[in-house]
């Protein structure tokens, strides 16, 4: 998608006010109703739509991409699948079910980020190995063929790794807003242990 910054010409910085005047400016000059440029109106009130909205913005600026709602259905959705194993795999009166859903989460974001670093250096060898590898003339190169092929799958392996850490990153700012009220361990319990391991 187009930026939505150099449509309305303003800075990534720019306040809500400047949004809206150059929004206000920009749609004046092109609306169709005065002639202007219906494709490029409609252009313009999208990128509008995009940095007038704290959420759409905020999306669009970590990403690059355009904010969508099945996005943030995913992104519900995943939080509350890991809520719920929090809830199956603890003692929900004495555990902080959201801390342990956050931990759950920062840990697979780990484990995805290492395995992006691992598929990272398997594309860098590949190409590397790729460009050292050439066949007489007029013959077709089929093993870097084969390399470059491999090295599509594993691009497109790492886009995926990608979102599902973009989904991690964005389910532990959705868990910020959530506090839990756990019981304290009755200390009869730990008492109860340490007697009988000193009878």
């Amino acid at each position: 998608m187009k930026n939505p910054y150099e449509i309305l010409e303003i800075k990534p910085s720019a306040s809500e006010a400047e949004i809206k005047k150059a929004y206000r400016k920009k749609a004046q000059a092109v609306h169709p109703d005065k002639g202007g440029d219906t494709e490029l109106f409609q252009e313009i009130a999208k990128a509008y739509e995009i940095l007038s909205n704290a959420e759409k913005r905020e999306h669009f600026d970590k990403t690059g991409e355009e904010f969508h709602d099945d996005i943030k259905a995913e992104v519900i959705g995943a939080m509350i699948q890991i809520v719920m194993g929090a809830i199956q795999s603890n003692e929900p009166t004495y555990t902080d079910i959201i801390v342990m859903a956050r931990n759950a989460v920062e840990q697979q974001q780990s484990k995805h980020k290492s395995l992006k670093s691992q598929i990272k250096r398997q594309v860098d060898r590949l190409k590397d190995a790729s460009s050292r590898i050439t066949v007489v003339e007029g013959k077709e190169n089929i093993i870097s063929s084969a390399i470059l092929a491999n090295i599509t799958n594993l691009q497109k392996q790492i886009l995926e790794i990608d979102k599902i850490i973009q989904i991690g990153g964005q389910i532990i700012e959705m868990l910020q807003d959530y506090s839990y009220k756990k019981e304290t361990a009755p200390i009869w319990g730990t008492m109860s242990a340490w007697s009988s391991t000193t009878a």
